[in-house]
C-alpha cells in the first residue's frame, strides 16, 4: 500500500471517528434533559389523548423537539411535538417541561397548538431556533447540543466526503478492476453454465456417432452398442 493510500485511509478513519464523537456527545446532551422531562409531557399527552379519543381525533408520538435555558432565571424549557391525526393538514401539540437547578427538579408543564398545516419537516425548521418562550428580552440559550453544531457538522461531512474522493482517485484502477471482475462474474455465470450444457451435449452427440461407426465396422456388438447408447442417453 502506498503511502498516498495509507494517508487517504487514516484521514477518512479519523474524520469518521470525529462525527461518531459529534453524535454521540449531542445524543448524550439530549438524553440528559429527555430522561428527566419524557415521562412528564408523557403524561399530558396520554390525558389529551383520552380527552380527545370521544371525537375520534387521536395524538402521533411525542418527538423531542429541544432544551432552551434561562441563567437569569435558572430554568430549563424541554420540548416536545406530535401530531394531531384527524386529517391531512395536521395541527401540531407541543408540550414544554420547565425543569430548574443542576438536578433539573420539574417545576411546570403546559401544552400547546398551532403551526397548522405545516409539515413535520417545517416544524424541525422552526422549533430549531426557538424564539423566547415567554416573550421577553431574557436569553434563552439552546444547551442540548454543542456550541457551533452546525458549523463543525457541516465541516466534518464535507471533509469525509473529500477524503472518499480521494480515496477513490487513489484507488481508481484498483477499484475498476475489482468492478470489472466482479460484474464479469454476474454476467457469465449463467453464460458459462450454458456454455457447459452445450459443449457436454455435443461430446456426447460425437460419442453417439463414433459408437455407430464401430458398430457398423463390427467392432462392437449391439447388445453393447444398447448398453452404450443407454448410458450416453442418461448422462445428457
Amino acid at each position: 500500500m502506498n503511502k498516498n493510500r495509507k494517508i487517504t485511509i487514516l484521514g477518512c478513519c479519523f474524520a469518521f471517528v470525529l462525527i461518531m464523537f459529534l453524535f454521540i456527545i449531542n445524543s448524550g446532551m439530549k438524553l440528559k434533559y429527555d430522561m428527566k422531562a419524557r415521562s412528564i409531557a408523557e403524561s399530558v399527552r396520554k390525558n389529551k389523548a383520552v380527552e380527545f379519543k370521544t371525537f375520534g381525533v387521536k395524538i402521533s408520538r411525542l418527538k423531542y423537539g429541544y432544551t432552551i435555558y434561562n441563567a437569569d432565571k435558572d430554568v430549563y424549557n424541554v420540548v416536545y411535538y406530535a401530531k394531531w391525526i384527524e386529517e391531512e393538514d395536521p395541527d401540531w401539540f407541543f408540550v414544554r417541561v420547565e425543569l430548574t437547578g443542576s438536578k433539573l427538579i420539574f417545576v411546570d408543564v403546559d401544552d400547546s397548538n398551532g403551526y397548522a398545516g405545516e409539515k413535520e419537516k417545517n416544524i424541525k425548521k422552526i422549533i430549531s431556533v426557538p424564539s423566547s418562550p415567554d416573550g421577553k428580552k431574557s436569553k434563552w440559550v439552546r444547551v442540548d447540543r454543542i456550541k457551533f453544531h452546525s458549523i463543525i457538522s457541516t465541516f466534518l461531512w464535507s471533509a469525509l466526503f473529500l477524503i472518499l474522493i480521494m480515496l477513490f482517485l487513489f484507488n481508481k484502477s484498483n477499484i475498476k478492476r475489482l468492478f470489472n471482475t466482479f460484474y464479469k462474474k454476474i454476467i457469465n455465470k449463467d453464460g458459462e453454465s450454458d456454455k457447459s450444457l452445450i459443449e457436454n451435449s455435443n461430446n456426447n452427440i460425437t460419442k453417439l456417432e463414433e459408437l455407430s461407426q464401430m458398430l457398423k465396422m463390427g467392432l462392437i456388438t449391439d447388445e453393447e452398442f444398447q448398453s452404450k447408447k443407454m448410458d450416453i442417453l442418461e448422462k445428457m
